[in-house]
């Protein structure tokens, strides 16, 4: 994991689901070698003008300059965050767009709502995970414009589906599970 501290463990639901998710956090890993960032970004800000927009690149990301013709006050560009600095963004966002990498189980693990793009082939196996538990929704790196727009207005069960999914499987005890089941193996 980019950020693998215990601070990225927060156990407990949301008070309450807001109701317009309308702080976004784009995270598309590390390198985000096709630049859908950008194609994300390009979207959201023609036919969303209201949201609030973080994008977060990594520090292997090419297509920096890229960004530099988006003058607009609804969108902050940050870079090279530290994990606690990624962990603020993640917890003041109403809704992550992240890749299916480390980011959507640290985006999980603060109990977030998310949706998940395929960016890479190596994502493809966790998939249905993401879709049946974890993410609002998969997307494929081919995405129209119309799919990323209809997902940004998902029911309130669904967001709280998902937190309950999250709170589940990340709950921080991951490692206590592991011992056990180690120490256990070694006394048979």
């Amino acid at each position: 994991m980019l950020c693998c501290g215990r601070s990225f463990f927060q156990t407990q639901l949301p008070d309450s689901i807001p109701d317009k998710l309308t702080n976004i956090l784009i995270n598309l890993g590390g390198a985000d070698p096709e630049n859908l960032s950008h194609r994300i970004v390009e979207i959201l800000l023609k036919s969303k003008p209201a949201l609030k927009l973080v994008l977060i690149l990594g520090g292997a990301n090419k297509h920096v300059a890229t960004f530099s013709h988006f003058q607009t006050e609804n969108l902050q560009i940050k870079q090279n965050l530290s994990a606690d600095e990624m962990i603020a963004e993640i917890l003041a966002c109403d809704l992550a767009i992240v890749s299916c990498s480390t980011v959507s189980y640290e985006v999980a693990t603060l109990h977030k709502p998310f949706i998940g793009i395929l960016t890479m082939d190596n994502q493809n196996p966790h998939k249905d995970f993401f879709t049946d538990y974890i993410a609002l929704h998969v997307l494929e790196k081919e995405f129209s414009q119309t799919e990323l727009l209809l997902l940004l207005n998902p029911s309130p069960e669904k967001v709280y589906d998902r937190f309950k999914n999250q709170q589940k499987f990340f709950d921080g005890k991951t490692t206590e599970r592991i011992n056990t089941r180690l120490l256990n193996l070694l006394q048979k």
